[in-house]
């Protein structure tokens, strides 16, 4: 994934979430999107749980390639392989679509729910999910 399209994505979440959202936000009503979050939600849940599930059962648990201690990075390419770095690369775009959630509080009025800490944790998991596909996608 291009730092082209990484980094811009990060600012204008930043710039919406902190400075235009609230500010369009400022003299409308909160939208009702109750259904939409809840399918978000749902979606996310589903989504990462599969994600565990595949990465457990190929890395740590019977029969997986990876050690509980740490381990080198190879650079061996396989078929096997390519499916983790596939699986990585649609993981990190998940955490792109995670910035809906901040957007909701704002779509919402929930000002009060989008903290520095939310927002630093959004944008620091942003920023190391796609270092590590771009890096170190087979190594601990």
């Amino acid at each position: 994934m291009n730092p082209l399209f990484v980094f811009p994505l990060i600012a204008s979440y930043l710039y919406f979430v902190k400075v235009a959202g609230p500010r369009w936000m400022k003299n409308r009503e909160p939208f009702e999107i109750t259904n939409i979050i809840r399918v978000y939600n749902l979606g996310m849940v589903a989504l990462n749980a599969r994600f565990l599930y595949i990465l457990l059962k190929k890395t740590y648990l019977p029969g997986g390639h990876y050690s509980l201690w740490c381990q080198g990075i190879t650079g061996y390419m396989d078929e096997e392989m390519k499916g983790y770095y596939e699986g990585g690369w649609f993981f990190v775009a998940v955490k792109y679509v995670d910035f809906l959630d901040t957007v909701f509080f704002v779509l919402r009025k929930k000002f009060t729910h989008i903290t520095h800490l939310h927002v630093i944790h959004h944008t620091i998991v942003a920023v190391n999910v796609w270092y590590w596909g771009l890096f170190a996608p087979e190594g601990q």
